[in-house]
């Protein structure tokens, strides 16, 4: 007995829609186990830029009697605050609530931004790590241990109507007689303070840096050694250059860090540094 033709088309039009339901549902299944996957991984970007455009110009309305110069944002910490100028520097050490301040003050950068800022809570050989509590530039002490340096690699400075990303190449403590505070330098001197700079970072970041980068340095005061000699922690980086990927650098601890990790276990200060 033959079969007939309208119940052979409609048992392939069945198969088709049978077929393209299953192709639908595996695409969906495969979209969704991605994102679960992703998830799993806790995928995302190692730095993501947020202006402060807007709030320099906030911040510069509500406090008319201060000069605003830019904003900082410092992976890593809650230094997410003003920079600050006054010809008179001194005015603004005293000041409450949270920001740092600069020495010089332009529209455009330097070739070398300098920033303060206080740290009165987190001096001790000890520092804590990113403590919620502390404010000012007390979290800045995090970047001396090892852990948080490789995972927390990036500065971003906002200046004018642009934000501007910063990658650390060099984490050191000195006296302040051995830092420089100049702003903004010659090629010549500012090669050399790279070279000097780089040599006394207690860690080795895999980062190319030279006299035609844009430098920006972060300094806070420190009582890490103890002892009659005052000391500043110092953080420098330089501006992420055009085309280069936001990623990671390798970071290894030189020689140097080993004095520092005893301190921080308990360790006795050298003498050197008392």
């Amino acid at each position: 007995m033959k079969r007939s033709k309208g119940k052979k088309k409609k048992n392939n039009k069945n198969w088709r829609l049978l077929l393209i339901g299953s192709t639908t549902a595996l695409l969906v299944g495969i979209v969704l186990l991605l994102n679960s996957l992703l998830s799993l991984l806790n995928v995302k970007p190692i730095y993501q830029i947020e202006t402060r455009v807007e709030n320099i110009e906030k911040y510069a309305k509500e406090n008319e009697e201060y000069t605003v110069s830019g904003w900082l944002r410092v992976q890593g910490t809650n230094i997410d605050y003003p920079i600050l100028y006054d010809k008179d520097y001194m005015k603004l050490e005293n000041l409450a609530g949270e920001y740092a301040w600069v020495l010089n003050n332009k529209e455009d950068m330097y070739n070398r931004t300098l920033i303060l800022g206080h740290n009165i809570r987190n001096v001790s050989s000890n520092p804590l790590i990113a403590n919620k509590d502390h404010n000012r530039f007390e979290q800045l002490m995090s970047f001396l241990y090892y852990d948080f340096a490789k995972e927390n690699q990036y500065i971003q400075y906002t200046k004018g109507d642009k934000d501007y990303l910063f990658k650390i190449f060099a984490v050191t403590m000195l006296e302040d007689t051995d830092l420089k505070y100049s702003s903004n330098m010659s090629k010549e001197t500012l090669k050399e303070y790279i070279g000097t700079t780089i040599d006394e970072s207690y860690f080795k970041y895999d980062v190319e840096v030279d006299e035609s980068d844009k430098i920006i340095t972060l300094i806070t005061c420190t009582r890490f050694f103890s002892g009659s000699r005052t000391y500043k922690f110092k953080v420098d980086a330089r501006l992420v250059r055009e085309d280069e990927k936001i990623e990671l650098s390798k970071v290894t601890e030189k020689e140097s860090y080993k004095e520092i990790k005893e301190i921080m276990k308990g360790g006795e200060v050298d003498e050197e540094y008392a």
